[in-house]
C-alpha cells in the first residue's frame, strides 16, 4: 500500500483498526482496490450517497483541515472516496491518516503513476467506486490539463467546483465560462472571490460563500494569557506566527518586522511556527540579522497549548481567504493583527472586536512593527474584545455549521439530478 509522509497531530485517529493491513490480501476482481492508500470496508453504506473528494493534495493546511471536518460532520450521510492527484512532501506534510475513519477509500494518485496515467486511474476508481456527487475542494494544474475530460467523466454526476485561494492569484483566474456553466454548483470560501465569478461570469444564481470550518473541540476555553517574563524579569508580550512558510505567508517579512522592533528597544517576543520551502531561508536571515526576540519552532497541531500561550496572533500575508487560524485564535479569546487581506477585515469588522487588520503593510515591515507596537500598548483591551466574540465565533465557524453549509450546497446541486437511484 503506498504510505506518505505523515504529519503527527491534527486529527489523526487514535486508533488504527481501521487502517487496512498492507499485506491483507483482495478480491482479484477489485484490482483498484490494491493501489488504495485506505480502504474502509466497514465504512460503506449503499443506502448512502457517495461524494467524491478531489483534493489536489492533502498536505497540512486550511483547505485540507476544512475538508476534513466537513467529512468528519457528514460521515453518517455520506460515504466518502478522497483522491489527491499532487505528491506529498515532507515540508507540506500529509493529513491523510486524519481522514482515514470517515473516507470509503482514499487513493494517492501521485505516489501509484505518473501524472499521464493519473486521468485514466481517476475512470477506474469511479467504476469502482461510482459517485453521486464530485467536490472539487481544491484546483491544481493536472485538473486543469484534463478540464474536458473530467467533465465528460461527470457528465451526469453534479460536480461542485470549489475556490479556496485568492480572487487575483487563484484557479478562478484560469476558468472558462463554458466550465462555470457546465458545473453544478459553485463554492467560494471569500467574498472576493464570489465577487469575482459573480462579474466575472454572471453566475450570482449559483454560488455559495462558505468560510472554512474550525473543529471547536480542540481549542482551549477563552481566557487572557499572562506575559512571559523576559531575561531582565520584564513581562513580554508573546505574538505567535502559525503557517506554512511560503511566499504567500511572507515569513521574511516578519524577522525584518522582529528586528525593527528589537533596534526600537521595545520588548516584544515573536515565535513563528511551520515548516515549508521558506524554513532554511528564515532560519538563515535569523542568524545574519542576529534578531534575538524571534523564535522558530517546527510544525505542530497542539493548537489547544500554543493559543493558551499566545498573547496574539500576528499575519503578515500576502494573501488569504479567511485564515483557519485567525478563527481559532478568536475562538479561543486570542486577538489577532494581520494584514488586510482575504475577508479577514471583513470579518473583523462584522465581530466588532479583538482584530487590528493594518492598511498597506505586505512587504513593508516597518508599517507592520509601527503597527504591533501600538497594537503591544492596547493588548489588554484587544484581549477583552477577543475573549468577548469567542462564543460568537465558535458558534458560526463551528464544523457543525460549517458542515450544514456544505449539505445545503450539495442539495442544491444534486436538484438537477433528482432522478439518480441514491436519495440525497
Amino acid at each position: 500500500m503506498p504510505r506518505s509522509n505523515t504529519h503527527e497531530g491534527f486529527g489523526s485517529p487514535t486508533s488504527r483498526e481501521r487502517r487496512p493491513d498492507p499485506g491483507a490480501s483482495m478480491d482479484s476482481s477489485a484490482g483498484i482496490e490494491r493501489k488504495a492508500y485506505a480502504l474502509n470496508r466497514a465504512a460503506k453504506d449503499e443506502h448512502k450517497p457517495r461524494v467524491l473528494v478531489l483534493p489536489a493534495i492533502f498536505a497540512v493546511g486550511g483547505v485540507e483541515r476544512n475538508t476534513a471536518a466537513v467529512m468528519r460532520q457528514l460521515a453518517d450521510r455520506f460515504r466518502f472516496v478522497v483522491v489527491t492527484n499532487e505528491r506529498h512532501t515532507e515540508e507540506g506534510g500529509c493529513l491523510l491518516d486524519a481522514i482515514v475513519p470517515d473516507s470509503e477509500a482514499i487513493f494517492d494518485l501521485a505516489s501509484i503513476s505518473p501524472r499521464s496515467e493519473h486521468l485514466e486511474l481517476l475512470r477506474e476508481i469511479c467504476g469502482r467506486f461510482p459517485p453521486d456527487l464530485v467536490w472539487v475542494c481544491n484546483g491544481s494544474v493536472w485538473y486543469h490539463e484534463n478540464i474536458e475530460p473530467i467533465l465528460t467523466l461527470f457528465g451526469k454526476v453534479p460536480l461542485v467546483d470549489q475556490q479556496v485561494y485568492d480572487w487575483q492569484e487563484g484557479w478562478v483566474n484560469h476558468l472558462t465560462a463554458s466550465y462555470v456553466s457546465r458545473v453544478a454548483r459553485l463554492v467560494a470560501i471569500n467574498s472576493e472571490i464570489r465577487k469575482k465569478f459573480i462579474n466575472t461570469f454572471d453566475c450570482a444564481d449559483k454560488i455559495d460563500l462558505i468560510y472554512h470550518a474550525i473543529d471547536t473541540d480542540r481549542l482551549p476555553a477563552p481566557a487572557r494569557s499572562n506575559p512571559a517574563a523576559g531575561r531582565d524579569g520584564q513581562r513580554v508580550s508573546r505574538y505567535f506566527f502559525i503557517g506554512r512558510l511560503t511566499d504567500q505567508k511572507r515569513p521574511l517579512d516578519l524577522i525584518e518586522t522582529a528586528s525593527i522592533i528589537e533596534q526600537s528597544g521595545e520588548t516584544i517576543e515573536i515565535v513563528m511556527i511551520g515548516n515549508g520551502p521558506l524554513a532554511q531561508s528564515c532560519a538563515a536571515r535569523v542568524r545574519e540579522t542576529g534578531v534575538s526576540n524571534i523564535s522558530m519552532r517546527p510544525f505542530t497541531d497542539r493548537v489547544a497549548d500554543i493559543y493558551a500561550e499566545a498573547d496574539a496572533i500576528i499575519f503578515t500575508s500576502a494573501y488569504e481567504g479567511l485564515p483557519i487560524v485567525m478563527l481559532e485564535s478568536l475562538a479561543s479569546g486570542v486577538p489577532v493583527i494581520s494584514t488586510d487581506v482575504g475577508d479577514i477585515r471583513r470579518v473583523a469588522d462584522e465581530l466588532g472586536g479583538g482584530c487590528m487588520v493594518v492598511d498597506e503593510a505586505i512587504g513593508h515591515p516597518d508599517r507592520m512593527a509601527s503597527a504591533l507596537l501600538d497594537f503591544d500598548r492596547n493588548l489588554s483591551r484587544y484581549q477583552s474584545e477577543a475573549i468577548g466574540v469567542a462564543a460568537t465565533v465558535r458558534q458560526r465557524f463551528g464544523s457543525e455549521k460549517v458542515a450544514s453549509d456544505y449539505f445545503e450546497c450539495w442539495a442544491a446541486a444534486w436538484q438537477a439530478y433528482a432522478d439518480r437511484d441514491v436519495a440525497f
